[in-house]
């Protein structure tokens, strides 16, 4: 389980407590792989409707990803997106703890 204030401590580059390094072990097990790795997916809810998400880690993607495609939408997966240049009509950067908190994928299918 990714415990969000743990990771934002990473991310800040703060000290952690002995007690919370147990759990901050479980997170980095998930994220292994390339660093520089983006975990982007996109799919269509329509022929001309287009939505991308960014995720954390290569789990929560695999998560989502099935959900879509259960859905019955078709996901592709990018190596990277700029939304100045690339076109979608909803990105959502859930990397962010406050974006997260709010997201239900049931909303976007």
């Amino acid at each position: 389980m990714i415990v969000w204030s743990e990771v934002f401590n990473l991310v800040q580059n703060k000290p952690l407590k002995k007690n919370e390094m147990s759990e901050i072990e479980e997170v980095e097990e998930i994220d292994k792989g390339v660093e520089d790795e983006p975990f982007i997916i996109q799919y269509n809810m329509n022929a001309s409707f287009r939505i991308v998400l960014e995720f954390p880690c290569l789990k929560d993607l695999l998560e989502h990803w099935d959900i879509i495609e259960d859905a019955g939408h078709t996901c592709k997966r990018l190596k990277e997106f700029n939304v100045k240049f690339h076109k979608a009509d909803i990105s959502l950067d859930l990397r962010n703890a406050h974006t997260t908190c709010d997201f239900e994928i049931e909303d976007y299918l």
